[in-house]
């Protein structure tokens, strides 16, 4: 199959578009899940600011117990911020 790299970066911008995500993303004291929102979105991805019940996804790298507690409960993907890396 040839792909034209049209089509490919059709199927690339949208390859997140099942995705309702939330970030919590902190390294040290840098707070960097805004930037992890901005890639998030150019996925096609949803972003959310706050973790409703329609999350599906949580990007998660040092954040609050209660957010973890959440995700778990709740049974949601908990993923790294690798997962979202291009």
């Amino acid at each position: 199959m040839n792909c034209s790299s049209e089509m490919f970066m059709e199927i690339f911008n949208n390859y997140f578009s099942d995705v309702v995500a939330y970030a919590e993303v902190r390294t040290g004291n840098d707070n960097r899940s805004e930037s992890v929102r901005r890639e998030l979105e150019q996925l096609g991805a949803t972003v959310v600011r706050k973790f409703e019940d329609n999350v599906t996804h949580v990007v998660f790298k040092e954040g609050s117990k209660r957010t973890l507690n959440k995700a778990t409960k709740k049974g949601v993907h908990l993923v790294s911020v690798l997962w979202v890396e291009k």
